[in-house]
């Protein structure tokens, strides 16, 4: 399987925008965050309820939850494994534990993306290695 498509990591709609020269714009579609029973592209009940609710007005709150969608979506569109080495990110379900943040307990549940290249030097790598 080559490495996943745009439309694979950010929905069935997203488009890239050039109409602006020198500022190109990736478009996600938020509906496309929905859960597929609400005509979204993430599976199991776990996509956003509503994208229509989310507005200019509320964006910000809405961040952590539209990060955490593509991040499922990815997870659900990837290989089944991680032996194909096209595949430049890989996303693992590291599992869920209970814990205390500032007095408040609360329930981690771990997403954890792995980023491949062939050189391994350096403590990041450069997402323009990846492409």
């Amino acid at each position: 399987m080559p490495d996943l498509t745009l439309a694979q990591r950010f929905g069935t709609n997203v488009t890239i925008d050039t109409s602006v020269a020198n500022n190109p714009k990736l478009v996600i579609t938020l509906k496309d965050l929905q859960d597929s029973t609400n005509g979204g592209d993430i599976l199991n009940g776990l996509g956003i309820d509503d994208a229509t609710v989310i507005n200019d007005t509320n964006k910000d709150q809405w961040a952590s939850a539209i990060l955490h969608a593509l991040v499922l979506l990815s997870f659900q569109k990837q290989p089944t494994n991680n032996n194909d080495p096209t595949v430049a990110i890989y996303i693992t379900n590291g599992g869920k534990r209970f814990l205390t943040r500032d007095s408040v307990n609360q329930v981690e549940f771990r997403l954890i993306a792995a980023a491949y290249k062939n050189d391994s030097q350096g403590l990041f790598v450069d997402p323009d290695d990846l492409a």
